[in-house]
């Protein structure tokens, strides 16, 4: 325990041993987080913080038994936390009735969900600082995190089938977007709920997705069932929307388009690793490439994961986190980045919570999604004026 105080408080634990924290936004969500503490003598300097994809939940990244990536990270001496965005999981709006509700887009993640995440987890550990590891959107949610917040926030960044959304093309998706009016009748999409009622027949859909969301010989059967039936949520009607005008302008920028992350990804200089799955059906290796060429980071790894590069398969989408060798090829190769960045600064002493141009810029980034979640409601037209933040003179 902390000096911090985190002793003084009772947090629950749930049947897999991880403690269960809320961390409240400024639009009233109450953000889930599932910790499990560093083992005693552990020696890691940073926490590493977890987030998953869109459309799942905690398991996503914490699947029960080996196939989960903050387990095994935790065994490996690492104080891990994973993060339920708003709408998924025990994620709520504060209340009485602690409801759901699917008025939300990612800028909200960004202005919201991530800062409450980290401030709660900095209080907690009593430093600033976390390793950021994603899978899919999750990954997705560190371009603008990195371009645009205080760089001792996330002291290293691995993604995991993280696209730009710039070469991302699917068959499937062409055929589907044509009724994306659709979303703005309907809330949500009840993928969740659907999933629930299907994951008995999970496993027969294992020959349907191959070589698009996973390789068939790399995921059992057992797996998708309980992803079916744990592993996914309701989707956000204007969250699914707002993909689907990146996938047709082959850009990755913010509601308003006044901030494409894509085009800034040069501003990135943190420590990052990007891993893709050479049948990766959603996600192509070309895309990630480019972000890997674009980004400025001066310590920076490309890991694609395949036959062709020494690995026992080609991983698709799904499978570099719940595929069958995962824990044994690809999980392993996340911990050697982790304690190979797991340093402290110059002078020996991790990250104080200090002002500085970081906190400038998340509350900018606040101020933007709350405008956004009122144009959508309709309460008022938007008023968003882009004000530039000073950067902090080096040294």
């Amino acid at each position: 325990m902390s000096a911090s105080g985190e002793g003084r408080r009772r947090v629950k634990r749930d049947r897999r041993g991880a403690e269960l924290h809320r961390a409240r936004t400024r639009d009233g969500w109450d953000i889930a987080l599932y910790r499990y503490p560093a083992p005693a003598g552990s020696t890691r300097q940073y926490p590493v913080l977890l987030c998953h994809g869109l459309g799942s939940n905690r398991n996503n990244l914490d699947y029960p038994g080996r196939l989960s990536l903050a387990k095994y990270l935790n065994e490996q001496g690492f104080d891990c936390w994973v993060v339920e965005l708003r709408g998924a999981g025990q994620s709520r709006r504060a209340g009485l009735f602690r409801r759901k509700t699917y008025d939300y887009g990612f800028d909200d993640y960004i202005g919201h969900d991530l800062p409450a995440a980290l401030k709660y987890i900095a209080r907690t550990v009593g430093h600033r600082g976390v390793h950021w590891v994603g899978h899919s959107m999750g990954g997705m949610l560190a371009y603008p995190l990195l371009e645009t917040t205080d760089p001792d926030l996330v002291r290293s960044a691995t993604t995991i089938g993280s696209p730009a959304m710039v070469l991302a093309s699917d068959p499937i998706i062409d055929r589907l977007l044509p009724f994306s009016w659709l979303l703005k009748i309907v809330p949500f999409l009840p993928q969740g709920t659907l999933g629930k009622l299907a994951s008995p027949l999970a496993g027969l859909a294992r020959p349907l997705g191959h070589r698009i969301v996973w390789t068939s010989a790399n995921i059992d059967a057992a797996t998708l069932r309980v992803m079916a039936r744990h592993g996914i949520d309701d989707l956000a009607s204007p969250l699914i929307f707002q993909y689907g005008v990146w996938y047709r302008e082959k850009d990755f920028h913010n509601h308003y388009e006044t901030l494409s992350y894509q085009e800034i990804l040069h501003r990135i200089t943190t420590p990052i690793l990007f891993i893709a799955g050479t049948a990766d059906g959603l996600t192509p290796t070309r895309d990630i490439r480019l972000i890997y060429e674009r980004v400025s980071s001066s310590r920076k790894q490309f890991l694609e994961v395949g036959v062709a590069t020494g690995f026992s398969a080609d991983y698709g989408h799904v499978d570099l986190v719940l595929g069958r060798r995962a824990p044994d090829e690809v999980f392993p190769r996340v911990r050697d980045w982790l304690i190979e960045n797991d340093v402290a600064d110059a002078a020996g002493k991790r990250a104080p919570r200090r002002p500085g141009h970081g906190r400038e810029r998340a509350r900018e980034a606040r101020r933007v999604a709350r405008e956004e979640q009122r144009a959508r409601r309709g309460s008022r037209k938007p008023r968003v004026v882009l004000r530039p933040v000073p950067r902090r003179a080096a040294g």
